[in-house]
């Protein structure tokens, strides 16, 4: 074989290489492109398959229920305490010597033959409303073992507070109410959770502010089951709440001064501890 016939065979050699390289690296590439598709169909069709098990009812802002074994919610934080001046007015000696406060004129009262509710615990208390009124504030207190849900709710100037507890599987039974569908009762209706009995377990404080000539603030406690155990009316008035303790503001007479009363359970009845006059100016934010 001469030197140019071995040049020749050579130089094919090469060329069947090359194809042979390019041909590979082609099916290479083909098969990648054809893994990374096949990948973005399966992750589409998982997407697909799991966008069913999405949640169909939609969790909104409403304070969910807590089952009948939670804890106790935290309590909110309570608004920083306001400075008051030296009492003018001497308190009393022993507080078991003042009179009995009693829940006579609570504007909360037991519904007569209010029909179970269901509520909705995906949404939480804001599907507590009856229809045609929407929810202002609501929220669920666990005391004493059981699930109180308190609800204010509105339409037009009308106002509703209700306190609910279950009864039942997912029955809600109306356990008070107060009712100014007409709007010309009250101006706006608070509600604040603490432990102003002192028993260890939270209480729901409702003020009630009045249309009135002197502005009001009508004052109900609620404890479990479900009572009204005091009432107390505050003209032109505030409230703060403690641990163990209710103070009240009511404006006197002239409107220069309020007497400030601090009212807490001695022997198991709500009785006035403490009262003074202060200054108008130094009675502090009402919680409620």
């Amino acid at each position: 074989m001469t030197s140019r016939q071995r040049f020749v065979l050579a130089a094919v050699a090469a060329l069947v290489v090359v194809a042979a390289v390019v041909a590979g690296a082609a099916w290479s590439h083909d098969g990648r492109r054809l893994g990374v598709e096949g990948g973005v169909a399966e992750r589409a069709s998982t997407r697909e398959s799991t966008s069913s098990t999405y949640a169909l009812v939609p969790v909104t802002g409403g304070t969910a229920l807590p089952p009948t074994t939670a804890a106790p919610p935290p309590k909110p934080p309570r608004p920083p305490e306001a400075t008051v001046p030296t009492s003018t007015t001497a308190a009393p000696a022993d507080a078991s010597a003042s009179p009995v406060l009693t829940a006579g004129g609570a504007l909360l009262t037991r519904p007569a033959g209010a029909p179970p509710r269901a509520i909705d615990k995906a949404k939480g208390c804001r599907s507590a409303n009856d229809a045609g009124w929407s929810i202002v504030d609501c929220g669920a207190l666990k005391t004493q073992g059981m699930v109180l849900v308190w609800v204010v709710e509105q339409r037009g100037a009308g106002l509703r507070a209700l306190v609910l507890r279950e009864q039942g599987a997912n029955q809600w039974v109306p356990a008070l109410a107060a009712a100014d569908d007409s709007g010309t009762a009250f101006s706006r209706i608070g509600v604040r959770g603490d432990d102003v009995s002192g028993d260890g377990q939270p209480d729901l404080l409702f003020g009630f502010h009045r249309r009135d000539a002197a502005s009001t603030l009508a004052l109900d406690v609620v404890e479990a089951p479900g009572n009204v155990t005091l009432h107390r009316d505050a003209p032109g008035g505030a409230a703060r709440t403690s641990s163990g303790q209710l103070d009240t503001f009511s404006m006197t007479a002239g409107g220069s001064t309020a007497q400030h009363d601090v009212i807490r359970r001695v022997a198991n009845e709500w009785r006035v501890a403490f009262s003074e006059t202060v200054a108008r100016d130094a009675v502090p934010p009402s919680v409620v």
